[in-house]
């Protein structure tokens, strides 16, 4: 019994997976079509929420296609339109079909040849086309007809399209949201299969948003924080510069790479021109790359232009920031991002914020403590009044005394000027060794400027002591003060 109940909850999971695997798979399988019309092949489309329905008949020297087009269009009197581009992925090149309601209220499909970005003109285009019809039904359009295709096509390049409104029978412009910039592939008319373009531009532009919210939304204001706060303590000194530097040049290399990637995009997508995004991001690279040759051109601290580049740095720093947090917001408005993205990096800016805004209270109590915790300086003297402090009490009881007291003190400590006198007042002693006789000489000898080699010969040798160098000296004498010291150095080495 526990059996057989287990066989029957099984089989029934096993249905179940398969309804919903049969869902999953595509609800295009489950769409009918009126007056009979059926087709071999279908699939959902990757991008507004439409389908694609075909038949394709192989015939001598051309193919047949039927198909059918499905999607919602923005509003009733709105238009969908699908196309073939056999030049190219883009809007340009495409063979349209375009299907909205007429000027009578009956819906319709009219012909157009897509030669360039703006208001399209209804004409014929390079496939022969029959059966063309439209029909509005549960809030869908759907547009049906058959494309006569060069012999041996088996793949087209695709694309679908919706708009919003028709205005005196010309469909006017699209939205300009990713699903509406991707909505083009190829279509395998034999095997079924389906492709979109979308995913590689989808994942470029994600890549662009990325490299630029890291650079310029992080790494750049992390730097800054770094300069401005970390350089307030000394034991941060120099690591405040290098951590600074580092994240500047990182931010700028990821900023660089997303800008890059932000030009290729702009060249892929012709006539869809974001031109505050584009120019404020041309305005943060310029900004940035000038900011990197100005530290090749940073003056010495005691430099007197360093506080003009001082302002200059700071200026172009802050206004990178602001423009780069302008920017960021802008391109999630391009992106249409999900809110989760937008709500994650408003709370990365005020966690920056925030630990700034605390550094910047710290910062300013440090600096305001240092302030009043130095000592204020006593008007000082270029005289020096330490000879006053020094004298006893009451020896001073009038100006008289004090004038006699001073005028003694400047005389007794003023310096003159040594003369050649001095050097004869020296003489050797009895005992004086001669090394000892020749250092006194020479120091005196350094005070005296008008001393020549003839008078320190003369010195030297006539304050000597009569012994054997004297005695060596008056047999053998020398022309120069040198070389009576190196003979002199002789006797003294004996």
């Amino acid at each position: 019994m526990a059996a057989r109940a287990a066989l029957l909850i099984l089989l029934a999971v096993l249905l179940f997976s398969g309804v919903v695997r049969g869902n999953a798979a595509g609800s295009c399988s489950s769409m009918s079509f009126p007056s009979n019309r059926v087709y071999a092949a279908c699939s959902d489309l990757p991008r507004l929420s439409s389908s694609l329905h075909w038949t394709y008949e192989g015939g001598k020297g051309f193919g047949s296609l039927s198909f059918a087009f499905v999607a919602p269009p923005p509003s009733q009197s709105g238009w969908v339109s699908w196309a073939i581009n056999p030049s190219g992925g883009g809007m340009i090149g495409c063979q349209a079909l375009i299907a909205f309601r007429q000027p009578d209220g009956a819906m319709g499909v009219k012909t157009y040849n897509v030669t360039g970005y703006g208001p399209v003109s209804e004409g014929p285009i390079a496939y022969e086309t029959s059966d063309l019809a439209a029909e509005f039904t549960g809030g869908a359009m759907r547009m049906f007809g058959k494309v006569k295709l060069p012999e041996g096509t088996t793949v087209v390049k695709q694309v679908w399209q919706v708009g919003a409104e028709v205005v005196d029978g010309v469909p006017q412009k699209h939205d300009f949201k990713p699903e509406n910039l991707e909505s083009m592939g190829t279509v395998d008319l034999l095997s079924g299969g389906i492709s979109g373009a979308g995913s590689s531009a989808s994942r470029n532009k994600n890549t662009h948003g990325i490299l630029c919210a890291v650079s310029w939304g992080v790494l750049l204001p992390l730097g800054q924080i770094f300069a401005r706060y970390l350089k307030t303590f000394k034991s941060a000194d120099p690591a405040w510069f290098y951590l600074h530097i580092s994240c500047q040049m990182l931010g700028y290399v990821i900023g660089v790479v997303g800008w890059a990637t932000g030009l290729v995009l702009g060249n892929k997508s012709k006539g869809i021109v974001h031109t505050n995004h584009r120019n404020i991001g041309i305005t943060l690279f310029t900004f940035c790359t000038l900011q990197v040759f100005a530290l090749f051109l940073r003056p010495n601290k005691d430099h007197k232009y360093r506080l003009y580049w001082n302002i200059y740095h700071h200026s172009i720093g802050y206004s990178v920031i602001i423009l780069s947090i302008v920017n960021i917001f802008k391109g999630m408005d391009i992106l249409a991002v999900e809110q989760k993205w937008r709500t994650g990096y408003i709370v990365a800016i005020c966690i920056l914020g925030g630990v700034a805004l605390i550094l910047e209270i710290i910062t300013w109590t440090i600096v305001l403590k240092r302030k009043s915790g130095k000592p204020k300086e006593r008007p000082t003297f270029h005289l020096d009044i330490k000879w006053f402090d020094g004298l006893p009490n009451e020896s001073i009881t009038c100006f008289q005394d004090f004038k006699t007291t001073f005028l003694r003190h400047f005389a007794s400590s003023r310096k003159y000027q040594k003369t050649d006198h001095c050097l004869f007042a020296l003489k050797q002693g009895f005992t004086e060794p001669l090394r000892s006789y020749i250092k006194g000489l020479n120091q005196v000898a350094q005070d005296v400027s008008s001393a020549t080699s003839e008078i320190l010969m003369s010195v030297f040798s006539h304050r000597l002591v009569e012994g054997e160098f004297f005695r060596d000296l008056i047999q053998d004498p020398v022309k120069k003060f040198d070389e009576m010291l190196v003979k002199a150095a002789s006797y003294i080495n004996v």
